[in-house]
């Protein structure tokens, strides 16, 4: 039982990054039904972390901060360090979603201290990315830019192409709200053919909207429209509702001004 219940968080792990939240929710609950009737603790956290990062990607905030605590109760029972940084830092990304930046860099920053100590080299890359984008939307941009291109030198220096597209679209979205939207556009084309490589919908999604953004800018309304569409097309596929809203509201101001 215990190999084939692995064997479904990762299935569930896996439809979830291509973007089937609704297939990997219920490849989870159904792994998390049987692993709670079992000794080992272990799998109930992982399993648990990774439907907290469904539910935040569908908007639930309050289920995915409840399984996140539950699953940080189960890998601090155990001591296992890796879970609880990864913990802190999914946490974090749900105070980030709420707009709370405060608690979200206070989570990120102890995310990275964690992933400096333990060391996990990828996480501290992961870790300034995300301090970075949390200084970004608190509109601290020199911050933000700061720990950006910190991420990206760790990321260059690791050899890690699968996640570069993520950083590379959030220095893109930096130049687009310093106004240097040529240059925004730049890094965001790097980043989406980089996500497309990795066929990664959720950062694609991103990335077309931050172009779109980009070309609204420069007053191109029917590029934006354009890229705000396959935007949405992205989202409705992978039931993102945050997505899906965002994409809606940058189409429909796109289509008022053409």
């Amino acid at each position: 039982v215990g190999s084939e219940m692995c064997i479904r968080d990762s299935i569930g792990t896996a439809y979830r990054a291509k973007g089937d939240l609704e297939k990997a929710t219920k490849v989870l609950e159904e792994a998390l039904t049987v692993f709670d009737t079992q000794k080992n603790d272990g799998p109930k956290g992982s399993i648990r972390n990774g439907l907290g990062l469904i539910y935040q990607a569908r908007g639930d905030y309050q289920s995915a901060m409840k399984v996140f605590l539950e699953a940080q109760g189960y890998f601090e029972k155990m001591g296992h360090e890796v879970g609880q940084a990864i913990i802190i830092n999914n946490i974090g990304r749900v105070y980030h979603d709420q707009k709370n930046y405060n608690n979200a860099i206070t989570n990120y920053k102890e995310y990275l201290r964690r992933s400096q100590k333990i060391p996990m080299e990828k996480s501290i890359a992961d870790a300034l990315n995300n301090i970075g984008v949390a200084f970004m939307d608190a509109q601290q941009l020199d911050s933000a830019l700061f720990y950006l291109e910190k991420s990206i030198a760790k990321k260059e220096e690791l050899d890690i192409r699968s996640t570069l597209s993520t950083t590379l679209n959030n220095i893109g979205k930096v130049a687009n709200l310093k106004g240097n939207y040529e240059q925004a556009i730049s890094y965001n084309k790097q980043a989406l053919t980089l996500a497309r490589e990795f066929e990664n919908k959720k950062d694609q999604a991103y990335i077309l909207q931050e172009l779109a953004k980009s070309y609204q800018n420069l007053n191109d309304d029917i590029t934006a429209k354009s890229f705000f569409q396959q935007a949405l097309n992205l989202a409705e596929t992978m039931g993102d509702v945050q997505l899906q809203y965002n994409s809606n509201k940058g189409l429909y101001l796109s289509l008022i001004h053409i």
